[in-house]
Protein backbone atom coordinates (compact mmCIF):
# COMPACT_ATOMS: atom_id res chain seq x y z
CA UNK A 1 0.00 0.00 0.00
CA UNK A 2 2.87 2.62 0.79
CA UNK A 3 4.46 1.63 -2.46
CA UNK A 4 1.31 2.74 -4.37
CA UNK A 5 0.74 5.38 -2.38
CA UNK A 6 4.40 6.44 -3.06
CA UNK A 7 3.77 5.76 -6.78
CA UNK A 8 0.89 7.74 -7.56
CA UNK A 9 1.79 10.71 -5.19
CA UNK A 10 4.83 10.84 -7.51
CA UNK A 11 3.15 10.92 -10.84
CA UNK A 12 0.11 13.67 -9.53
CA UNK A 13 3.67 15.37 -8.47
CA UNK A 14 4.89 15.27 -12.09
CA UNK A 15 1.66 16.58 -13.54
CA UNK A 16 1.38 19.43 -11.25
CA UNK A 17 5.00 20.34 -12.38
CA UNK A 18 4.21 20.00 -15.77
CA UNK A 19 0.93 22.05 -15.84
CA UNK A 20 -1.25 19.09 -16.83
CA UNK A 21 -4.10 20.11 -14.98
CA UNK A 22 -6.77 18.38 -17.06
CA UNK A 23 -4.80 15.09 -17.37
CA UNK A 24 -4.62 15.42 -13.20
CA UNK A 25 -8.32 16.04 -12.90
CA UNK A 26 -8.45 12.55 -15.17
CA UNK A 27 -5.98 11.19 -13.52
CA UNK A 28 -7.89 11.53 -9.91
CA UNK A 29 -11.13 10.70 -11.37
CA UNK A 30 -10.04 7.34 -12.29
CA UNK A 31 -7.92 7.07 -9.04
CA UNK A 32 -11.82 7.49 -7.27
CA UNK A 33 -13.45 4.84 -9.92
CA UNK A 34 -11.00 2.51 -8.94
CA UNK A 35 -10.89 2.91 -5.75
CA UNK A 36 -12.87 -0.31 -3.91
CA UNK A 37 -12.50 -0.14 -0.06
CA UNK A 38 -13.32 2.07 3.25
CA UNK A 39 -9.48 1.96 4.08
CA UNK A 40 -8.14 3.27 0.77
CA UNK A 41 -10.92 6.36 0.88
CA UNK A 42 -10.40 6.76 4.58
CA UNK A 43 -6.68 7.63 3.66
CA UNK A 44 -7.24 10.74 0.95
CA UNK A 45 -10.02 12.32 3.06
CA UNK A 46 -8.20 15.78 2.74
CA UNK A 47 -7.71 15.20 -1.04
CA UNK A 48 -11.46 13.98 -1.20
CA UNK A 49 -12.52 17.28 0.59
CA UNK A 50 -10.10 19.26 -1.55
CA UNK A 51 -11.49 17.88 -4.95
CA UNK A 52 -14.98 18.87 -3.70
CA UNK A 53 -14.30 22.40 -2.75
CA UNK A 54 -12.60 22.76 -6.43
CA UNK A 55 -15.80 21.23 -8.04
CA UNK A 56 -17.76 23.73 -7.03
CA UNK A 57 -15.78 26.59 -7.15
CA UNK A 58 -15.41 25.86 -10.81
CA UNK A 59 -19.09 25.33 -10.77
CA UNK A 60 -18.69 21.93 -12.11
CA UNK A 61 -22.17 20.58 -10.87
CA UNK A 62 -21.72 16.84 -12.10
CA UNK A 63 -18.36 15.85 -11.36
CA UNK A 64 -19.16 17.04 -7.76
CA UNK A 65 -22.98 14.69 -7.98
CA UNK A 66 -20.87 12.22 -9.53
CA UNK A 67 -18.35 12.01 -6.73
CA UNK A 68 -20.93 12.10 -4.27
CA UNK A 69 -22.83 9.54 -5.22
CA UNK A 70 -19.79 7.53 -5.94
CA UNK A 71 -18.75 7.94 -2.22
CA UNK A 72 -22.10 7.21 -0.94
CA UNK A 73 -22.44 3.72 -3.09
CA UNK A 74 -19.31 2.77 -1.09
CA UNK A 75 -20.78 3.59 2.01
CA UNK A 76 -24.32 1.94 1.34
CA UNK A 77 -21.73 -1.40 0.45
CA UNK A 78 -20.55 -0.75 4.56
CA UNK A 79 -24.08 -1.33 6.12
CA UNK A 80 -23.29 1.11 8.61
CA UNK A 81 -26.37 3.39 9.16
CA UNK A 82 -24.49 6.26 11.16
CA UNK A 83 -22.00 6.37 8.59
CA UNK A 84 -24.53 6.40 5.56
CA UNK A 85 -27.19 8.99 7.34
CA UNK A 86 -23.49 11.00 7.40
CA UNK A 87 -23.54 10.76 3.83
CA UNK A 88 -26.61 11.77 3.35
CA UNK A 89 -25.95 14.68 5.08
CA UNK A 90 -23.02 15.91 3.18
CA UNK A 91 -24.17 15.63 0.14
CA UNK A 92 -27.34 17.38 0.70
CA UNK A 93 -25.40 20.18 2.83
CA UNK A 94 -22.72 20.30 -0.72
CA UNK A 95 -25.46 20.37 -3.24
CA UNK A 96 -27.01 23.48 -1.52
CA UNK A 97 -23.40 25.08 -0.73
CA UNK A 98 -22.96 24.68 -4.73
CA UNK A 99 -26.22 26.49 -4.83
CA UNK A 100 -25.24 29.50 -2.76
CA UNK A 101 -21.89 29.56 -4.12
CA UNK A 102 -23.37 29.99 -7.64
CA UNK A 103 -26.11 33.10 -6.19
CA UNK A 104 -23.02 34.79 -4.40
CA UNK A 105 -20.82 35.02 -7.62
CA UNK A 106 -23.72 36.42 -9.98
CA UNK A 107 -24.01 33.16 -11.19
CA UNK A 108 -27.59 32.40 -12.06
CA UNK A 109 -27.50 30.50 -15.18
CA UNK A 110 -25.35 27.86 -12.79
CA UNK A 111 -28.07 27.52 -10.58
CA UNK A 112 -30.71 27.21 -13.27
CA UNK A 113 -28.64 24.48 -14.83
CA UNK A 114 -28.29 22.51 -11.71
CA UNK A 115 -31.78 22.53 -10.98
CA UNK A 116 -32.92 21.37 -14.65
CA UNK A 117 -30.57 18.35 -14.19
CA UNK A 118 -30.88 17.55 -11.26
CA UNK A 119 -33.97 18.90 -9.53
CA UNK A 120 -36.58 16.27 -10.53
CA UNK A 121 -34.14 13.96 -8.44
CA UNK A 122 -33.94 15.98 -5.96
CA UNK A 123 -37.87 16.24 -5.42
CA UNK A 124 -37.72 12.12 -5.85
CA UNK A 125 -35.59 11.71 -2.30
CA UNK A 126 -38.09 12.94 -0.37
CA UNK A 127 -36.27 15.95 1.64
CA UNK A 128 -39.36 18.26 1.83
CA UNK A 129 -36.36 21.02 3.00
CA UNK A 130 -35.95 21.01 -1.19
CA UNK A 131 -38.86 22.58 -1.99
CA UNK A 132 -37.70 26.15 -0.43
CA UNK A 133 -34.77 26.17 -2.34
CA UNK A 134 -36.39 25.07 -5.72
CA UNK A 135 -37.89 29.53 -5.56
CA UNK A 136 -34.55 30.27 -6.68
CA UNK A 137 -34.79 28.18 -9.95
CA UNK A 138 -38.64 29.63 -10.60
CA UNK A 139 -37.27 33.17 -9.58
CA UNK A 140 -34.19 32.41 -12.11
CA UNK A 141 -36.61 31.25 -14.87
CA UNK A 142 -39.09 34.09 -15.08
CA UNK A 143 -36.31 36.59 -15.36
CA UNK A 144 -34.47 34.60 -17.96
CA UNK A 145 -38.02 34.66 -19.99
CA UNK A 146 -38.22 38.52 -19.08
CA UNK A 147 -34.98 39.39 -19.87
CA UNK A 148 -35.19 38.03 -23.45
CA UNK A 149 -38.40 39.51 -24.14
CA UNK A 150 -36.67 42.21 -23.22
CA UNK A 151 -33.50 42.07 -25.60
CA UNK A 152 -36.27 41.22 -28.03
CA UNK A 153 -37.96 44.79 -27.90
CA UNK A 154 -34.69 46.31 -27.58
CA UNK A 155 -33.56 44.90 -31.25
CA UNK A 156 -36.92 46.36 -31.98
CA UNK A 157 -36.37 50.01 -31.08
CA UNK A 158 -32.86 49.67 -32.85
CA UNK A 159 -33.97 49.02 -35.65
CA UNK A 160 -36.82 51.87 -35.64
CA UNK A 161 -34.25 54.15 -34.45
CA UNK A 162 -32.40 53.59 -37.30
CA UNK A 163 -35.23 53.76 -39.74
CA UNK A 164 -35.87 56.84 -38.09
CA UNK A 165 -32.72 58.63 -37.41
CA UNK A 166 -32.26 58.38 -41.28
CA UNK A 167 -35.47 59.75 -42.02
CA UNK A 168 -34.81 62.88 -40.08
CA UNK A 169 -31.45 62.95 -41.51
CA UNK A 170 -33.07 63.58 -44.83
CA UNK A 171 -35.97 66.05 -44.44
CA UNK A 172 -36.05 69.78 -43.95
CA UNK A 173 -39.04 69.32 -42.03
CA UNK A 174 -40.19 68.15 -38.86
CA UNK A 175 -40.95 64.71 -39.59
CA UNK A 176 -44.42 63.44 -38.72
CA UNK A 177 -45.41 59.74 -39.75
CA UNK A 178 -47.23 56.66 -39.29
CA UNK A 179 -45.02 53.55 -38.37
CA UNK A 180 -46.36 50.03 -37.07
CA UNK A 181 -46.32 49.07 -33.32
CA UNK A 182 -43.99 46.23 -32.66
CA UNK A 183 -45.58 42.57 -32.83
CA UNK A 184 -46.70 40.98 -29.85
CA UNK A 185 -45.14 39.33 -27.36
CA UNK A 186 -46.70 35.72 -27.14
CA UNK A 187 -48.31 35.47 -23.88
CA UNK A 188 -46.12 33.46 -20.91
CA UNK A 189 -47.93 31.04 -18.83
CA UNK A 190 -47.14 30.88 -14.81
CA UNK A 191 -46.88 34.94 -14.73
CA UNK A 192 -48.70 38.18 -13.98
CA UNK A 193 -45.46 40.12 -15.57
CA UNK A 194 -45.34 40.98 -18.99
CA UNK A 195 -43.98 43.81 -21.25
CA UNK A 196 -45.74 45.71 -23.92
CA UNK A 197 -46.20 49.06 -25.42
CA UNK A 198 -49.88 51.43 -24.61
CA UNK A 199 -51.81 52.37 -28.05
CA UNK A 200 -51.07 56.40 -28.51
CA UNK A 201 -47.74 57.15 -27.02
CA UNK A 202 -46.29 60.78 -28.46
CA UNK A 203 -43.20 62.10 -28.81
CA UNK A 204 -42.01 65.87 -30.40
CA UNK A 205 -39.12 66.53 -32.49
CA UNK A 206 -37.27 69.73 -31.24
CA UNK A 207 -35.39 70.71 -34.53
CA UNK A 208 -33.71 73.63 -33.12
CA UNK A 209 -32.40 71.10 -30.96
CA UNK A 210 -30.75 69.18 -33.90
CA UNK A 211 -27.41 69.49 -35.04
CA UNK A 212 -26.40 67.53 -38.39
CA UNK A 213 -22.84 67.97 -38.21
CA UNK A 214 -21.54 65.24 -36.33
CA UNK A 215 -18.76 62.01 -36.77
CA UNK A 216 -21.30 60.12 -34.99
CA UNK A 217 -23.25 57.31 -36.27
CA UNK A 218 -26.96 59.56 -35.70
CA UNK A 219 -28.76 56.51 -36.01
CA UNK A 220 -27.50 55.74 -32.25
CA UNK A 221 -28.11 59.86 -31.48
CA UNK A 222 -31.74 58.97 -31.70
CA UNK A 223 -34.50 57.40 -28.72
CA UNK A 224 -37.82 56.09 -28.28
CA UNK A 225 -39.30 56.42 -25.15
CA UNK A 226 -41.98 54.27 -24.27
CA UNK A 227 -43.66 52.90 -21.48
CA UNK A 228 -43.12 49.03 -20.88
CA UNK A 229 -45.93 48.94 -18.39
CA UNK A 230 -48.87 48.11 -20.31
CA UNK A 231 -50.01 44.61 -20.45
CA UNK A 232 -49.13 42.49 -23.53
CA UNK A 233 -51.76 41.98 -26.19
CA UNK A 234 -52.74 38.70 -26.84
CA UNK A 235 -51.02 36.73 -30.11
CA UNK A 236 -54.07 36.35 -32.21
CA UNK A 237 -55.02 40.32 -32.15
CA UNK A 238 -54.21 42.40 -35.28
CA UNK A 239 -51.45 44.88 -35.38
CA UNK A 240 -52.78 48.29 -34.64
CA UNK A 241 -51.49 51.31 -36.26
CA UNK A 242 -49.72 54.32 -33.90
CA UNK A 243 -49.27 58.04 -34.66
CA UNK A 244 -45.76 58.25 -32.85
CA UNK A 245 -43.00 61.58 -33.24
CA UNK A 246 -39.51 61.05 -32.19
CA UNK A 247 -37.26 63.96 -31.09
CA UNK A 248 -33.65 64.26 -30.82
CA UNK A 249 -32.34 65.52 -27.92
CA UNK A 250 -28.83 64.79 -28.16
CA UNK A 251 -25.93 67.77 -29.06
CA UNK A 252 -22.81 68.04 -28.93
CA UNK A 253 -20.99 70.62 -26.62
CA UNK A 254 -18.42 72.46 -28.63
CA UNK A 255 -16.34 72.94 -26.24
CA UNK A 256 -16.10 70.02 -24.71
CA UNK A 257 -14.80 68.14 -28.08
CA UNK A 258 -12.13 68.45 -31.67
CA UNK A 259 -13.42 70.10 -34.73
CA UNK A 260 -13.04 66.51 -36.07
CA UNK A 261 -17.25 66.21 -35.62
CA UNK A 262 -17.24 70.01 -37.38
CA UNK A 263 -15.96 68.59 -40.87
CA UNK A 264 -17.71 64.93 -40.89
CA UNK A 265 -21.08 64.82 -41.86
CA UNK A 266 -21.60 61.24 -42.26
CA UNK A 267 -20.20 58.04 -41.10
CA UNK A 268 -19.70 55.66 -43.98
CA UNK A 269 -19.79 51.35 -43.89
CA UNK A 270 -16.33 50.37 -44.93
CA UNK A 271 -15.43 49.02 -48.13
CA UNK A 272 -14.82 45.14 -47.79
CA UNK A 273 -12.60 43.15 -49.78
CA UNK A 274 -13.28 40.23 -48.28
CA UNK A 275 -14.52 38.65 -44.61
CA UNK A 276 -15.13 35.95 -42.62
CA UNK A 277 -17.27 34.62 -39.69
CA UNK A 278 -15.97 32.47 -37.09
CA UNK A 279 -19.03 31.04 -34.84
CA UNK A 280 -17.81 28.24 -32.63
CA UNK A 281 -18.11 29.93 -29.50
CA UNK A 282 -21.37 29.76 -27.36
CA UNK A 283 -21.56 32.73 -25.49
CA UNK A 284 -20.23 36.47 -26.02
CA UNK A 285 -17.16 37.34 -26.99
CA UNK A 286 -14.86 39.05 -24.02
CA UNK A 287 -11.77 39.59 -26.16
CA UNK A 288 -10.28 38.71 -29.71
CA UNK A 289 -6.43 38.87 -30.08
CA UNK A 290 -4.15 38.18 -33.45
CA UNK A 291 -0.58 36.33 -32.57
CA UNK A 292 2.09 38.13 -33.29
CA UNK A 293 2.70 36.79 -36.40
CA UNK A 294 -1.04 37.19 -37.45
CA UNK A 295 -0.75 33.53 -38.64
CA UNK A 296 -3.43 32.42 -35.66
CA UNK A 297 -6.51 34.18 -33.68
CA UNK A 298 -7.18 33.65 -30.14
CA UNK A 299 -11.15 34.40 -29.04
CA UNK A 300 -12.30 33.84 -25.41
CA UNK A 301 -15.77 33.90 -24.33
CA UNK A 302 -17.47 34.01 -20.98
CA UNK A 303 -18.09 30.56 -20.41
CA UNK A 304 -14.49 30.39 -19.80
CA UNK A 305 -13.47 28.76 -23.29
CA UNK A 306 -11.18 29.88 -25.70
CA UNK A 307 -10.49 29.30 -29.40
CA UNK A 308 -7.26 29.25 -31.23
CA UNK A 309 -7.91 29.22 -35.16
CA UNK A 310 -6.36 30.02 -38.38
CA UNK A 311 -8.13 32.64 -40.74
CA UNK A 312 -7.65 32.24 -44.56
CA UNK A 313 -8.95 35.78 -45.19
CA UNK A 314 -7.10 35.88 -48.98
CA UNK A 315 -9.08 32.43 -49.92
CA UNK A 316 -12.36 30.89 -49.92
CA UNK A 317 -11.53 28.25 -47.34
CA UNK A 318 -13.03 28.29 -44.42
CA UNK A 319 -11.29 28.86 -41.15
CA UNK A 320 -9.07 26.28 -39.39
CA UNK A 321 -9.93 25.18 -35.84
CA UNK A 322 -6.52 24.02 -34.10
CA UNK A 323 -7.14 24.32 -30.02
CA UNK A 324 -9.91 24.84 -27.79
CA UNK A 325 -8.86 25.97 -23.70
CA UNK A 326 -11.01 26.13 -20.81
CA UNK A 327 -9.94 29.15 -18.21
CA UNK A 328 -12.33 27.17 -15.61
CA UNK A 329 -14.32 30.94 -15.70
CA UNK A 330 -15.26 34.20 -17.44
CA UNK A 331 -11.61 35.11 -19.63
CA UNK A 332 -11.20 38.94 -18.93
CA UNK A 333 -7.68 38.90 -21.42
CA UNK A 334 -5.38 37.21 -23.66
CA UNK A 335 -1.66 38.21 -24.96
CA UNK A 336 0.19 36.80 -27.20
CA UNK A 337 4.29 36.35 -27.55
CA UNK A 338 5.44 34.00 -30.54
CA UNK A 339 4.82 30.67 -29.02
CA UNK A 340 2.94 31.03 -26.01
CA UNK A 341 -0.53 32.55 -25.37
CA UNK A 342 -1.59 34.02 -22.20
CA UNK A 343 -4.97 33.97 -20.77
CA UNK A 344 -6.43 35.62 -17.18
CA UNK A 345 -9.70 34.89 -15.96
CA UNK A 346 -12.10 36.04 -13.46
CA UNK A 347 -11.04 33.58 -10.99
CA UNK A 348 -7.37 34.65 -9.95
CA UNK A 349 -5.86 32.27 -12.89
CA UNK A 350 -3.50 33.09 -15.62
CA UNK A 351 -2.40 30.25 -17.64
CA UNK A 352 -0.13 29.57 -20.49
CA UNK A 353 -0.49 27.87 -23.40
CA UNK A 354 2.23 26.39 -26.06
CA UNK A 355 0.57 26.61 -29.37
CA UNK A 356 3.20 23.91 -30.74
CA UNK A 357 2.52 21.37 -28.22
CA UNK A 358 -0.89 21.80 -27.87
CA UNK A 359 -0.29 21.75 -23.82
CA UNK A 360 -0.87 24.03 -20.96
CA UNK A 361 2.78 25.46 -19.62
CA UNK A 362 1.85 27.59 -16.66
CA UNK A 363 -1.27 27.54 -14.25
CA UNK A 364 -0.46 30.69 -12.09
CA UNK A 365 -2.77 32.38 -9.74
CA UNK A 366 -2.88 36.05 -8.44
CA UNK A 367 -3.46 37.52 -5.21
CA UNK A 368 -6.41 36.27 -3.21
CA UNK A 369 -7.62 40.34 -2.98
CA UNK A 370 -7.10 40.75 -6.77
CA UNK A 371 -8.74 37.66 -8.42
CA UNK A 372 -9.86 39.40 -11.56
CA UNK A 373 -7.28 39.85 -14.29
CA UNK A 374 -8.67 42.28 -16.37
CA UNK A 375 -5.55 42.68 -18.64
CA UNK A 376 -2.09 41.35 -19.34
CA UNK A 377 0.84 42.32 -21.79
CA UNK A 378 3.85 40.80 -22.30
CA UNK A 379 7.47 42.77 -22.64
CA UNK A 380 8.40 43.24 -26.47
CA UNK A 381 11.66 42.66 -25.29
CA UNK A 382 12.74 40.68 -22.13
CA UNK A 383 10.94 37.24 -20.83
CA UNK A 384 8.31 39.43 -18.46
CA UNK A 385 4.30 40.07 -18.55
CA UNK A 386 2.59 42.63 -16.62
CA UNK A 387 -0.61 41.63 -14.89
CA UNK A 388 -3.82 44.22 -14.04
CA UNK A 389 -5.85 43.06 -11.62
CA UNK A 390 -8.84 43.75 -9.60
CA UNK A 391 -11.08 43.05 -6.71
CA UNK A 392 -14.77 41.98 -6.65
CA UNK A 393 -17.31 44.44 -7.69
CA UNK A 394 -17.96 45.28 -3.77
CA UNK A 395 -21.60 45.84 -3.16
CA UNK A 396 -20.53 48.56 -0.49
CA UNK A 397 -19.42 50.58 -3.41
CA UNK A 398 -15.57 51.14 -2.10
CA UNK A 399 -12.66 52.23 -3.67
CA UNK A 400 -12.81 54.86 -6.73
CA UNK A 401 -16.47 55.56 -8.24
CA UNK A 402 -16.82 52.30 -6.42
CA UNK A 403 -15.11 50.11 -8.71
CA UNK A 404 -13.10 48.45 -5.91
CA UNK A 405 -9.35 48.26 -5.92
CA UNK A 406 -6.69 47.07 -8.22
CA UNK A 407 -3.33 46.16 -8.55
CA UNK A 408 -0.14 46.40 -11.19
CA UNK A 409 2.32 43.32 -11.29
CA UNK A 410 5.29 42.30 -13.25
CA UNK A 411 6.11 38.24 -13.31
CA UNK A 412 8.70 36.49 -14.67
CA UNK A 413 8.10 33.70 -17.51
CA UNK A 414 11.20 32.11 -16.11
CA UNK A 415 10.51 31.53 -12.83
CA UNK A 416 7.06 31.80 -12.82
CA UNK A 417 6.86 34.31 -9.91
CA UNK A 418 5.17 37.93 -9.18
CA UNK A 419 8.74 39.92 -9.31
CA UNK A 420 7.22 43.42 -8.71
CA UNK A 421 4.30 44.91 -7.57
CA UNK A 422 4.15 48.58 -8.93
CA UNK A 423 3.29 51.26 -6.45
CA UNK A 424 -0.54 52.87 -6.86
CA UNK A 425 -0.67 54.65 -3.31
CA UNK A 426 -2.50 54.02 -0.35
CA UNK A 427 -6.39 53.58 -1.99
CA UNK A 428 -4.53 51.81 -5.50
CA UNK A 429 -7.48 52.17 -8.29
CA UNK A 430 -8.40 49.75 -10.91
CA UNK A 431 -5.77 49.38 -13.66
CA UNK A 432 -8.20 48.93 -16.49
CA UNK A 433 -5.48 48.69 -19.09
CA UNK A 434 -1.98 48.46 -19.63
CA UNK A 435 0.49 48.22 -22.80
CA UNK A 436 4.50 48.49 -22.97
CA UNK A 437 6.42 50.66 -25.60
CA UNK A 438 8.47 48.95 -28.17
CA UNK A 439 11.58 48.28 -26.12
CA UNK A 440 10.01 46.91 -22.67
CA UNK A 441 11.31 49.42 -20.62
CA UNK A 442 8.20 51.60 -20.47
CA UNK A 443 4.72 50.85 -19.22
CA UNK A 444 1.79 52.86 -19.26
CA UNK A 445 -1.80 52.50 -17.71
CA UNK A 446 -4.97 53.80 -17.59
CA UNK A 447 -7.02 53.80 -14.36
CA UNK A 448 -10.74 53.81 -12.84
CA UNK A 449 -9.31 57.23 -11.40
CA UNK A 450 -9.40 58.75 -14.72
CA UNK A 451 -5.29 58.99 -14.67
CA UNK A 452 -2.49 57.86 -17.24
CA UNK A 453 0.34 56.70 -15.26
CA UNK A 454 4.01 55.63 -16.91
CA UNK A 455 6.28 53.48 -14.91
CA UNK A 456 10.18 53.09 -15.81
CA UNK A 457 10.78 49.34 -15.19
CA UNK A 458 14.65 49.64 -14.79
CA UNK A 459 13.51 51.84 -11.72
CA UNK A 460 10.77 50.20 -11.04
CA UNK A 461 8.48 53.45 -10.06
CA UNK A 462 6.15 55.65 -11.81
CA UNK A 463 8.46 58.85 -14.07
CA UNK A 464 4.88 60.54 -14.48
CA UNK A 465 1.40 60.58 -14.92
CA UNK A 466 -1.73 62.97 -15.46
CA UNK A 467 -4.98 63.05 -15.26
CA UNK A 468 -7.01 62.47 -18.66
CA UNK A 469 -10.80 63.04 -18.03
CA UNK A 470 -11.52 65.06 -15.16
CA UNK A 471 -11.96 62.32 -12.98
CA UNK A 472 -13.85 59.85 -15.69
CA UNK A 473 -12.22 56.17 -15.81
CA UNK A 474 -10.00 55.42 -18.44
CA UNK A 475 -10.62 52.57 -20.34
CA UNK A 476 -7.84 51.78 -22.56
CA UNK A 477 -4.05 52.66 -23.34
CA UNK A 478 -2.09 52.25 -26.36
CA UNK A 479 1.67 53.75 -27.47
CA UNK A 480 1.56 55.02 -30.69
CA UNK A 481 3.12 53.68 -33.89
CA UNK A 482 5.45 56.15 -33.70
CA UNK A 483 6.31 55.57 -29.51
CA UNK A 484 6.75 59.10 -29.34
CA UNK A 485 2.43 59.31 -27.71
CA UNK A 486 0.10 57.66 -26.11
CA UNK A 487 -3.59 57.00 -27.54
CA UNK A 488 -6.02 57.17 -24.51
CA UNK A 489 -10.32 56.25 -24.89
CA UNK A 490 -12.20 57.38 -21.46
CA UNK A 491 -15.78 56.04 -20.54
CA UNK A 492 -16.65 59.45 -21.60
CA UNK A 493 -15.91 57.99 -25.38
CA UNK A 494 -13.15 60.99 -25.98
CA UNK A 495 -10.27 59.14 -27.49
CA UNK A 496 -7.02 61.51 -26.91
CA UNK A 497 -3.41 61.06 -28.36
CA UNK A 498 -1.08 62.29 -25.75
CA UNK A 499 2.71 63.60 -25.97
CA UNK A 500 5.22 61.31 -24.44
CA UNK A 501 8.32 64.51 -24.50
CA UNK A 502 5.65 66.64 -22.51
CA UNK A 503 3.53 64.57 -20.51
CA UNK A 504 0.17 65.67 -20.10
CA UNK A 505 0.02 67.56 -23.30
CA UNK A 506 -2.52 66.61 -26.03
CA UNK A 507 -0.26 66.11 -29.35
CA UNK A 508 -3.35 65.79 -31.61
CA UNK A 509 -6.94 66.70 -31.15
CA UNK A 510 -9.10 63.54 -30.43
CA UNK A 511 -12.27 61.88 -31.58
CA UNK A 512 -15.55 62.16 -30.18
CA UNK A 513 -17.06 59.01 -29.47
CA UNK A 514 -20.37 59.08 -27.29
CA UNK A 515 -22.87 57.29 -29.19
CA UNK A 516 -20.54 54.22 -29.43
CA UNK A 517 -18.23 53.49 -26.16
CA UNK A 518 -19.21 55.95 -23.59
CA UNK A 519 -20.60 54.55 -20.30
CA UNK A 520 -22.79 55.20 -17.36
CA UNK A 521 -21.13 55.62 -13.84
CA UNK A 522 -20.86 53.07 -11.93
CA UNK A 523 -19.79 50.56 -14.65
CA UNK A 524 -16.46 48.91 -14.91
CA UNK A 525 -14.91 50.28 -18.48
CA UNK A 526 -14.30 47.43 -20.38
CA UNK A 527 -14.39 49.37 -24.21
CA UNK A 528 -10.82 48.90 -26.18
CA UNK A 529 -9.57 49.84 -29.06
CA UNK A 530 -6.91 48.51 -31.74
CA UNK A 531 -4.45 51.10 -34.59
CA UNK A 532 -3.53 50.03 -37.41
CA UNK A 533 0.67 49.15 -38.45
CA UNK A 534 0.46 52.50 -40.30
CA UNK A 535 -1.15 54.29 -37.53
CA UNK A 536 -3.23 56.21 -39.45
CA UNK A 537 -6.78 54.67 -38.14
CA UNK A 538 -8.05 54.05 -34.81
CA UNK A 539 -11.03 50.56 -34.30
CA UNK A 540 -12.86 50.94 -31.51
CA UNK A 541 -15.85 48.20 -29.44
CA UNK A 542 -18.85 49.71 -29.33
CA UNK A 543 -22.28 49.63 -27.48
CA UNK A 544 -24.00 49.40 -30.28
CA UNK A 545 -24.12 46.79 -33.72
CA UNK A 546 -21.33 48.62 -35.53
CA UNK A 547 -17.63 49.69 -34.99
CA UNK A 548 -16.33 52.54 -35.57
CA UNK A 549 -13.55 53.32 -36.95
CA UNK A 550 -11.84 56.92 -37.40
CA UNK A 551 -9.13 57.95 -39.78
CA UNK A 552 -6.72 59.68 -37.45
CA UNK A 553 -5.34 62.27 -39.85
CA UNK A 554 -8.46 63.22 -41.54
CA UNK A 555 -12.08 64.09 -40.51
CA UNK A 556 -13.25 60.83 -42.27
CA UNK A 557 -15.32 58.28 -40.37
CA UNK A 558 -16.14 54.73 -41.67
CA UNK A 559 -17.95 51.89 -39.82
CA UNK A 560 -17.71 48.08 -39.77
CA UNK A 561 -20.23 45.77 -40.92
CA UNK A 562 -23.09 45.10 -38.21
CA UNK A 563 -22.73 42.30 -35.70
CA UNK A 564 -26.20 41.64 -34.33
CA UNK A 565 -25.47 42.62 -31.05
CA UNK A 566 -22.35 45.11 -29.08
CA UNK A 567 -18.93 45.01 -29.90
CA UNK A 568 -17.12 43.77 -27.15
CA UNK A 569 -13.23 43.43 -28.27
CA UNK A 570 -11.41 44.54 -31.71
CA UNK A 571 -7.64 43.97 -32.84
CA UNK A 572 -5.83 44.82 -36.19
CA UNK A 573 -3.73 42.37 -38.15
CA UNK A 574 -0.09 43.42 -36.93
CA UNK A 575 1.31 43.92 -40.39
CA UNK A 576 -1.69 43.81 -42.77
CA UNK A 577 -2.88 47.68 -43.38
CA UNK A 578 -6.66 46.80 -43.42
CA UNK A 579 -7.45 43.59 -41.88
CA UNK A 580 -8.84 43.64 -38.40
CA UNK A 581 -11.05 41.32 -36.32
CA UNK A 582 -14.31 42.63 -34.40
CA UNK A 583 -15.46 39.93 -31.30
CA UNK A 584 -19.10 40.70 -30.56
CA UNK A 585 -21.63 39.83 -27.81
CA UNK A 586 -23.79 37.39 -30.21
CA UNK A 587 -20.74 34.84 -29.79
CA UNK A 588 -19.35 35.37 -33.20
CA UNK A 589 -15.77 36.73 -34.51
CA UNK A 590 -15.39 38.37 -37.59
CA UNK A 591 -12.78 39.10 -39.63
CA UNK A 592 -12.83 41.66 -42.39
CA UNK A 593 -10.03 43.28 -45.21
CA UNK A 594 -11.52 46.18 -45.86
CA UNK A 595 -9.92 48.91 -48.92
CA UNK A 596 -8.84 52.20 -47.73
CA UNK A 597 -10.88 55.34 -48.39
CA UNK A 598 -8.03 57.65 -48.08
CA UNK A 599 -5.17 55.43 -50.90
Amino acid sequence: MEAKKFAEDAVREFLLFRGFTDTLQSFESELHAQCGSGFYLLARVDRILMLMRDYVQRFEAERLVDLLAFLKSRVTKSGDVQLQQTATALERSLKRYYIVYAMQNGRKDKVLEFFGKYGKSLLRSGDPDWNAWFALYKSGSEEAILKEEERQMDEYLKAKNEELANLIKNSTAVPEYWVESPPPTPPRSNSSRSSGFSSQESVTVNEADYDADTDEDSSSDFSISLPRSAPVREASQKIARTRVTYTCSFKPERNEISNSWENAREVFPVAVQHQELFTRHLSPITRCRYSTTGANIASASQDGTVSIWAPNVSSSVAVSHNATICGGAEVLSLEWTEQLLFLGTAERRIKGWNVETKRVVCDLTTEAMFPRVLDLKCSPTDPVFCCAAATEIIPSGEGVHGLGYGSLTIWNMHTLQATTALELGQEPPVMTSACFNDNGKILAAGATDGKIRIFDLREKNSVAGWPAYNGCAVSCVRFGQDQNSVFSLGANGKIIEWSMRKKSQIQHRGKYAKSYSALASGILPRNEFAISPSGRHVLLTSNTTTAPLYHWDSSMTQRSLAHEAAITSVDWHPASPMTFLTGSADHSVRITAAVDSME
